[in-house]
């Protein structure tokens, strides 16, 4: 890697991490100290749970981007809410995916998915 510290924050950035996590590695103070953690959270990141039922919903293994940015996406809407994504080639066979309202377009990214 060309740029060490860089990469250390790309990956601060990037990795599907809650926004504690996130905080904790930017505040590390030494660029070795931060990708030390980011190695030690990659070795040990299996799947991708959910963020509020923390069910299983992917194999790390299965994670891809579909940017030059990286494989997490943050997204705000008119009403303020943030959205983080993380796109993966397939979910589990099991998991489960449950919507807290019925599916609408308004303030939609990606037309017709509101399915």
């Amino acid at each position: 890697v060309a740029h060490p510290t860089l990469y250390s924050y790309f990956l601060a950035r990037n990795l599907p991490v809650s926004d504690t996590t996130k905080m904790e590695l930017l505040s590390c103070s030494t660029t070795y100290h931060r990708l030390q953690k980011e190695i030690h959270i990659m070795n040990n990141m299996v799947e991708i749970k959910c963020a509020n039922c923390r069910q299983s919903l992917a194999n790390s293994s299965v994670i891809f981007s579909l940017s030059s940015e990286g494989s997490v996406g943050a997204y705000v809407n008119a009403n303020g809410f943030v959205h983080e994504t993380v796109t993966v080639k397939r979910l589990n066979e099991h998991a489960v995916i449950l919507y807290p309202a019925a599916p609408s377009t308004d303030q939609c990214w990606f037309p017709g998915y509101a399915r």
